[in-house]
């Protein structure tokens, strides 16, 4: 069985349609099978609200692999919007530094990313980031995702972390007007995405929800195109 680990609803919003919601034991997630091999995705929202609940859907899965995807912001000019990475190693900040061994599943590899505590907007931040770490991208979830799986006996060799590229240094604008629409995907009302449209902006609105859907395509063609993947 393949964990799916992503922090957002619209980042996998691509994919939703081919898995059924269920809780079990009060625990929020995703389930169904991709190209024949059972999965089951869990949201942890930004920085992960409860690293508890991550935990015990561990322990109700039998999973052979894990793979954190999602969208990560990119700390030099060296990317493209899109990009699909390949992240071997895994930063946070005074904390030991983390290494995948599993085998590369892209031509995009080896690039390290930064696990922080909140959003990186300004290319201030993000060149500091880049100086001071040597990091290619950062993240929210990654480091805390791994680290709570060692407690509970996963090995880094079952894990696969997969970063698409959603905003490069200068998005600044970007990134602050996107918290005002990120809620616009898993609004089910029309009057609920209208009001959304309206305080984000029509332009700002439509210019997000087209780059969101070229980023959710790349997340899902990656996913069905991978999975499953073969440890033998």
């Amino acid at each position: 069985m393949v964990g799916i680990v992503a922090a957002l609803y619209d980042e996998v919003f691509s994919v939703l349609p081919y898995l059924n919601y269920r809780r079990i034991d009060k625990i929020s997630q995703y389930n169904g099978i991709i190209n024949g091999c059972d999965v089951s995705l869990f949201l942890t929202k930004p920085g992960i609200q409860k690293i508890s609940n991550f935990k015990k859907w561990l322990e109700q899965h039998n999973f052979k692999i894990i793979i954190n995807i999602g969208f990560t912001g990119a700390l030099t000019n060296q990317f493209k919007l899109g990009d699909c990475l390949d992240i071997k190693k895994i930063i946070s900040l005074n904390k030991e530094n983390l290494y995948l061994n599993s085998k590369s599943l892209l031509k995009k590899q080896n690039y390290t990313l930064i696990t922080v505590n909140q959003p990186v907007f300004s290319i201030n931040d993000k060149e500091d980031y880049q100086f001071e770490y040597k990091a290619d991208l950062a993240d929210m979830e990654a480091y805390k995702l791994l680290n709570a799986s060692l407690a509970k006996g996963f090995s880094l060799n079952q894990w696969y972390v997969i970063k698409i590229v959603g905003d490069l240094p200068g998005d600044e604008y970007f990134l602050k007007n996107e918290v005002l629409f990120r809620n616009f995907f898993t609004s089910r009302g029309i009057m609920k995405k209208i009001k959304i449209i309206y305080e984000t902006g029509f332009l700002n609105s439509w210019h997000f929800y087209k780059r969101k859907r070229f980023l959710q395509k790349i997340l899902k063609d990656f996913l069905f195109n991978h999975v499953p993947i073969n440890i033998d």
